[in-house]
């Protein structure tokens, strides 16, 4: 594991987590094989190359199908309210959902940090931050929505409102 402080970068194989839910916001990139990911009651299957971002708060489940090698980037939500200055903003990103946008800017990214997470070529720390802030970069241009949305009204119930209600006042 590695931490950049308002980063976590981690390379699973065969990646199975038990139902849970965390406040940071987590983004899987599938780097081989699949994986099942449950948010709520929806099942959504991650192949090669998919890409999710699990928002702050939001119950999941993760399971692997086969052997699989998954990369997880978390960003500190409070981080991220401080960067985007939006406590209520959620990221809909989820190639294996949506063919109608493409993620081949964020799978590219993701690729670049799994490299250089893997390989640790350079003396500091500072091209695999700069992808991690490219990347978020590439999600807020791209694939963040507030809380006004009717996507996120419709598919957000009262519980997840709540849990987003007291982040904003943490």
């Amino acid at each position: 594991m590695n931490s950049f402080n308002q980063f976590k970068v981690n390379i699973y194989r065969n990646m199975t987590e038990a139902q849970h839910l965390h406040t940071d916001v987590e983004l899987l990139y599938v780097v081989e094989g699949s994986i099942k990911v449950k948010l709520k009651d929806t099942v959504f299957t991650l192949e090669r190359d998919n890409v999710l971002v699990i928002n702050s708060s939001i119950q999941h489940t993760i399971e692997s199908v086969g052997k699989s090698i998954v990369c997880s980037i978390m960003y500190d939500y409070q981080v991220l309210v401080h960067i985007l200055k939006k406590p209520n903003s959620f990221f809909i990103c989820n190639s294996a959902a949506d063919s109608s946008k493409s993620y081949s800017q964020i799978v590219s990214l993701c690729r670049d940090i799994v490299y250089q997470h893997v390989t640790s070529l350079k003396k500091t720390d500072s091209l695999i931050y700069s992808l991690l802030y490219k990347l978020l970069d590439e999600l807020v241009d791209n694939y963040m929505v507030d809380d006004t949305n009717t996507e996120i009204s419709e598919n957000y119930d009262a519980d997840e409102k709540l849990q987003i209600i007291i982040h904003y006042v943490h």
